[in-house]
């Protein structure tokens, strides 16, 4: 379940491509993935 999670999550944070609105946080499963939302979102403005 736990590799379940994390392949959601990563799924997530790359809808920051989609616009800034991409991605609703609410939907995020795992501790870390919380922590990479502001990453995910710099790395996607900086292309």
């Amino acid at each position: 379940m736990l590799l379940y999670q994390i392949f959601k999550d990563a799924d997530a944070l790359d809808r920051f491509r989609l616009g800034s609105d991409g991605l609703d946080v609410n939907f995020i499963r795992t501790k870390e993935a919380h922590e990479l939302v502001e990453f995910a979102k710099e790395l996607l403005q900086k292309k």
